[in-house]
């Protein structure tokens, strides 16, 4: 497999690449038309990178925070993590928690947001 394959098959245009992997765009195309060639250790560690993030472009650049709901705290941040599945369990972790401890108006619940787009929460029954 080369790197331009790898990268296509994460998803990544040759520019996303470029600045994920801190590479010069320049050298990454120079790379994959093989007007120069990548040192073979480096090009086996690029690709493996490329190969854990396979169909996952957006998770692996997403950041997830689990916020507090409600009163004072409202929008308070309690955990942060690029990892969706270990979000979506401290939030019900917290929701547990929390749910035993505190009553309206001062907490209402948690919400995980994501921060492509931190005005729309992600409910965790909807996840």
């Amino acid at each position: 497999m080369t790197i331009k394959e790898a990268r296509e098959m994460a998803g990544l245009s040759r520019k996303e690449m470029a600045e994920v992997f801190k590479i010069p765009y320049r050298t990454l195309q120079n790379w994959e038309l093989g007007s120069r060639g990548c040192p073979e250790w480096a090009e086996i560690l690029i690709i493996e990178k490329l190969q854990r993030m396979e169909g996952n472009k957006m998770k692996k650049r997403m950041r997830y925070e689990v916020c507090w709901v409600g009163g004072e705290r409202d929008g308070e941040t309690l955990f942060a993590t690029d990892d969706d599945q270990v979000a979506m369990e401290k939030a019900y972790e917290l929701i547990e928690e929390y749910d035993e401890k505190y009553s309206e108006p001062e907490y209402q619940g948690i919400a995980i947001f994501d921060c492509i787009d931190p005005n729309h929460p992600v409910g965790v029954e909807d996840w």
